[in-house]
Formats: structure tokens, sequence, C-alpha cells
């Protein structure tokens, strides 16, 4: 064990050093996401330089899809300003989640907007997003996706020296 020590010490400073987000901020979904309300996240300000936004999805086996639909909107104030449609894949074709993470929860963190840039700097934003999710051959959407554990939001700037 003790040649282990200074070996464990060296990955935890590696990978404790990394930059951290501008903005991030997650909401607990214990009883699976609920269709609505969508989830809001408020931002009061986006930096001033292009920012990569990230929509995170913790989701446990309870999950039983290989995908999932999302929209995404920002809300200037009360004026809605950018509005999405998103699918990502959840789940490799065997059924293997994607994502990280150890044990029964996986994170997938879902690339939203690349280099964005808020019109308005100083301004609040509101950010909500919302499940889409519906069974095949049913027209109207879950109103619960279960296994969908916590949902979150991150802002990251671009490093622009390291491209």
């Amino acid at each position: 064990m003790r040649k282990a020590q200074p070996i464990l010490l060296l990955l935890w400073f590696c990978f404790s050093c990394g930059e951290s987000p501008f903005y991030a901020s997650y909401q607990e979904t214990p009883s699976g996401w609920n269709h609505q309300p969508p989830l809001s996240f408020a931002i009061d300000e986006f930096p001033s330089t292009p920012s990569n936004l990230y929509i995170h999805v913790r989701n446990n086996e309870a999950y039983r899809y290989a995908n999932i639909f999302l929209i995404g909107s920002i809300y200037q104030g009360d004026s809605l300003y950018l509005r999405d449609t998103l699918e990502y894949a959840m789940a490799e074709p065997s059924g293997k989640y994607l994502g990280t993470g150890y044990g029964s929860v996986k994170e997938s963190k879902l690339w939203w907007k690349s280099q964005w840039t808020a019109p308005e700097t100083d301004r609040p934003y509101r950010v909500e997003v919302q499940q889409l999710m519906r069974e095949n051959g049913v027209a109207q959407g879950l109103s619960i996706l279960e296994g969908v554990v916590a949902v979150g939001l991150s802002v990251e700037p671009v490093n622009v020296d390291a491209q």
C-alpha cells in the first residue's frame, strides 16, 4: 500500500487541476424527470468570450432508452432568445450506458452549443431544459422519465489560446 500512495497522490493532482466552468448547476430528480415544468437555471451573466454550453444528464439502470430528446431554451429576461430541439445517444447498441461514473449512475455531458456568445453579457438569463421522451406508437409523451436522477447545465469558456 505504501508504494501505491505516491501514485494515487500524483493521479489526484493531475485530475483535480482542470479548469472549472464559468457556471455549473444541477437539479436532482430523484423520482424521475417530470415533463412539466421544464427545469430552469438562472444565470446572472454569461462570459464575454465564446463559451460551450453543456447539458448534463445523470441516469441509473432504471433508464430504459438508448437516446434522449430534449428542448433547450435560453431566455433574456422574459423574452425567448433561442430554442433548440435536441437528441442525444445515451447507450451503445449493446445496451451499455454511455457517460462516465462508477456504479449504477452514469453522467452524460451533452454538447449543446459550441463557441456561443451571449448577445448581451450583463442581462439575467434563464435556461430551461425539458425532456420530450415518448413511447413508440404513443402520441402523448412521458409525463415522468424514470431513471434520470439529476440534470445539470454548465457554461465553459473556450480557451482560444489552445486552438
